[in-house]
């Protein structure tokens, strides 16, 4: 079965849950399974050029004080190089508070299937103790 840019969104979206916590052993050349060599990432308006280097050191800075991290998924809307996704993002940090973010999250692809674009406009819709 070929896989589709929708397959390797959903993809690395279960990959996020396993290894974007404080707990998991994320290596670098975990990157390279879903992005390209470089990369654009865009989030609510800042942009940043990303490669296996800078994204994998942001990764261990964000991922810290992360003990768990679930989405509620819509839906995926594709074509040939770009995924949508409509997600509620769940995040329950190392201290116990839990944070919820309403999120559209644009993957863009190359024709080898890896990421080339990580967009997302997102905001905090819940904090809690």
């Amino acid at each position: 079965m070929e896989k589709t840019n929708k397959n390797c969104a959903s993809e690395l979206l279960r990959w996020n849950r396993k290894n974007l916590v404080s707990s998991a052993d994320l290596k670098k050349e975990d990157i390279a399974k879903f992005f390209a060599d470089e990369f654009l990432i865009k989030a609510n308006g800042r942009s940043y050029n990303g490669n296996y280097d800078n994204y994998f050191v942001f990764l261990n800075e964000f991922r810290e004080t992360i003990h768990s991290l679930d989405y509620e998924l819509e839906e995926f809307i594709s074509n040939q190089d770009r995924v949508v996704i409509p997600l509620r993002a769940t995040i329950v940090r190392t201290d116990g508070n839990t944070e919820i973010f309403d999120a559209i999250l644009i993957l863009g692809f190359n024709k080898e299937g890896k990421i080339t674009l990580w967009q997302e406009v997102y905001a905090v819709t819940s904090r809690s103790r």
